[in-house]
C-alpha cells in the first residue's frame, strides 16, 4: 500500500479520530474500523502537511476534501480507492454532526 503522507496529524485531529473509533466499536467490524482509522489518519496527515491553519475538524471545508481527492488522483489512486476514502470522510463527518 502506498503511503499518502508522512506528516504526523495535528493532535486535535487524532483526538477526534479516537472518539470516532470508540463510537464505532461494537457497531462495525474490526476491519472496517481499521480501514476508517487508516483513511482518516492519511487524510489528517495530508491536511496537516498542506494547510497548517486547520487545527481542528471544525475548520475543515469542502474545498479541503476536494483538494485531497484531487491529490489522490494526481498520485494515481484509482476511483475505487478515492470513493472508499470519501466514504470514510462522510461517515466521520456524519458522526460529528450527530
Amino acid at each position: 500500500m502506498t503511503q499518502i503522507a508522512l506528516t504526523t496529524p495535528h493532535p486535535t485531529f487524532m483526538l477526534s479520530l479516537e472518539q470516532f473509533v470508540k463510537n464505532l466499536e461494537g457497531v462495525k467490524s474490526g476491519l472496517s474500523i481499521a480501514a476508517y482509522r487508516s483513511d482518516l489518519r492519511q487524510y489528517f496527515a495530508w491536511l496537516t502537511e498542506t494547510d497548517y491553519t486547520v487545527t481542528g475538524v471544525e475548520r475543515i471545508t469542502r474545498g479541503h476534501i476536494e483538494d485531497y481527492l484531487a491529490h489522490l488522483s494526481d498520485k494515481g489512486q484509482t476511483g475505487t480507492t478515492r470513493v472508499c476514502k470519501l466514504i470514510s470522510l462522510q461517515v466521520f463527518f456524519a458522526h460529528l454532526v450527530d
